[in-house]
Parts: structure tokens; C-alpha cells; sequence
């Protein structure tokens, strides 16, 4: 479950509490009302404590983002 969202210097950082060995994917869309969404970066585990993942803004316009747990 995501417990932060904070934007610093041109970075987006989502902080979660994530199980031990679960796999988590950023992803960015432009349009919500599209069902393509782009990864970002490489999958994370977590460590059964606070993941913090950051990666820096995409400088084309809006942009949407979210958190997925993958297999």
C-alpha cells in the first residue's frame, strides 16, 4: 500500500510498506483513459519495511503514474 507520493527537485518518490519478496512495477501513462501503461525503471522487491522508489519526471506534459505488484 502506497504511504507517500513527494516530488523534489525534477523526482517523483512513492514510499510503501511492502511484504518481503514482493515484486512492485512504476508505471506512466498519459491518458487514464488508456489501458497502455509504460514501465519505468526495473521491478523492486520488498524487504518487509518502507520501499522508497524514485525516478525522475518525465518532461513531456501530464503524466500519470502508478504502483502495480507483479509476479
Amino acid at each position: 500500500m502506497i504511504q507517500s507520493v513527494t516530488q523534489s527537485n525534477g523526482a517523483i518518490t512513492f514510499g510503501l510498506m511492502a511484504p518481503k519478496g514482493v515484486k512492485y512495477q512504476v508505471q506512466s501513462t498519459a491518458d487514464l483513459n488508456s489501458i497502455s501503461w509504460s514501465d519505468l525503471e526495473n521491478p523492486v522487491s520488498g524487504t518487509g519495511e518502507m520501499l522508497t522508489i524514485s525516478f525522475p519526471i518525465i518532461s513531456s506534459g501530464q503524466r500519470f503514474y502508478r504502483v502495480v505488484e507483479i509476479p
